[in-house]
């Protein structure tokens, strides 16, 4: 496997589609977990999913972070779901690396080290919410999803 940063996931990846809660939870402690574009090169930065690259984000007023943007429990990642319609093209990617700072909206900017796995976005998606159904039917707290 290439350098994270350099990687194209539909072309370099192989995306896991069936999978369970139980196999994310496999992750957590051992990486960061986020939404990436199966057709765009893994940056060492974020600008936003919306942009092609850093210029392009400058350009219209945003901000670049140096790093990736992410979570370290998957379950956070509903605070972004409403961005990635039903996962069409879309993975969740689970990679290790260093802690840089913080992002827009609380989340972590980790530069990223290794690539450890892809989840497909649309099962993750379904998973995600029969997760939350699970802990309302039993009374949990909904703070796992929060950032």
């Amino acid at each position: 496997m290439p350098a994270l940063s350099r990687i194209i996931l539909r072309d370099q990846a192989v995306t896991k589609t069936d999978f369970t809660a139980a196999d994310l939870d496999k992750y957590i402690g051992k990486g960061y977990f986020r939404f990436q574009c199966l057709d765009w090169e893994v940056r060492d930065y974020s600008c936003g999913m919306m942009y092609a690259d850093a210029e392009e984000a400058i350009e219209d007023g945003s901000t670049v972070l140096n790093g990736k943007s992410c979570v370290r429990n998957w379950r956070q990642l509903d605070a972004f779901s409403d961005s990635f319609g039903d996962g069409t093209d879309f993975v969740v990617m689970v990679f290790s690396g260093y802690r840089v700072g913080e992002g827009h909206d609380g989340e972590d900017v980790v530069t990223p080290e290794r690539f450890l796995a892809a989840f497909d976005a649309t099962r993750f998606l379904d998973i995600l919410e029969e997760e939350k159904d699970l802990y309302r039917r039993e009374g949990w707290s909904l703070l796992d999803f929060t950032v």
